[in-house]
């Protein structure tokens, strides 16, 4: 009986650490210039996608162009948070904001973005279109909009954002965010979480309506609930046995 409960209290974690694999969000970009594309809207018509776990992530690694010129740098970056529709200081819409530069005329780029929960691994959450940079313009800060969905669990994240370029393998350059415009840390929970039919007085004009479920709210899945009432049960008959 004392094996079968230890096993399964170590199986637990697994069991939470697994649903935060089928973490869902959706994502737009564009340039951040761009007055005539309203993010919130346009984010309505883009499919949700799974985030996955990246082990190769090397933040001390930088592409080198052999016989290149051309450099790239993510000059600047930061982070926008919104929608929090229960005032508890958690978030379930985040903008990273970056402006890249190149050392050429101009250059074709996309990232990559990625969210650390705690400390713990980084999971690849998009990735974004193909846009241009040129030289070291400003004009060209471009913007990336996500709603977390579900699986993403109350708590503090960091950003990593990944800079690619199309004519070029690898990471062109990389950089972490771990604060908001604010210098606060970045308190995120997805939209299951942060329930606006709960809470209609805090209506925000930006949410996005999500009107389907997708995978199961909270940081245990189905199989972890249900283990964890039949480890409850199994403890409940060990100590009446015991009496």
């Amino acid at each position: 009986m004392k094996t079968l409960i230890m096993t399964l209290i170590l199986f637990l974690p697994g069991l939470a650490l697994a649903d935060s694999e089928q973490a869902t969000s959706r994502s737009t970009g564009k340039y951040a210039i761009d007055p005539t594309t309203n993010l919130s809207e346009v984010i309505k018509q883009v499919k949700p996608v799974l985030a996955y776990p990246r082990s190769d992530i090397n933040l001390a690694a930088k592409t080198a162009l052999h016989g290149a010129e051309t450099t790239f740098e993510i000059f600047d970056a930061w982070l926008e948070l919104s929608g929090d529709l229960d005032d508890d200081g958690f978030y379930h819409h985040l903008k990273v904001i970056f402006d890249a530069d190149t050392s050429s005329e101009y250059a074709t780029v996309y990232v990559k973005l990625f969210l650390s929960y705690e400390g713990g691994p980084w999971y690849q959450y998009t990735e974004s279109d193909l846009f241009e940079i040129h030289h070291d313009s400003a004009d060209d800060t471009y913007e990336v909009l996500t709603e977390l969905i579900d699986g993403y669990a109350p708590g503090y994240y960091e950003v990593l954002v990944e800079l690619h370029s199309f004519s070029h393998h690898g990471v062109m350059d990389s950089l972490i965010l771990d604060t908001d415009l604010s210098n606060r840390s970045i308190a995120l929970e997805d939209r299951e979480h942060d329930d606006p039919y709960l809470y209609d007085d805090h209506y925000d004009a930006d949410y996005v309506d999500v009107s389907y479920g997708v995978g199961v709210s909270g940081s245990f899945s189905v199989a972890g609930m249900i283990m964890l009432m039949i480890l409850l049960f199994i403890k409940w008959r060990y100590f009446q046995a015991r009496k």
